[in-house]
């Protein structure tokens, strides 16, 4: 399927990061023909492209249209 995910109002402690992304990185392989992230919250964005980008995940996020 082809996916659009909405990370506004996520709340990922640090604790965390690993297996969310490794949880990610499952459903990509799985489920997602593609996908397209998205927040309105430019700080959790970078943050989470970080991490997305350490994790060798596909670290491209837009900017949630209002």
């Amino acid at each position: 399927m082809h996916v659009v995910v909405n990370y506004d109002d996520l709340d990922l402690g640090p604790d965390a990061a690993d297996p969310f992304c490794a949880m990610v990185r499952s459903n990509e392989e799985r489920f997602f023909l593609s996908s397209t992230r998205c927040s309105t919250n430019a700080f959790l964005r970078r943050r989470l492209g970080r991490e997305f980008t350490v994790n060798d995940l596909d670290a491209g996020f837009g900017e949630h249209p209002r």
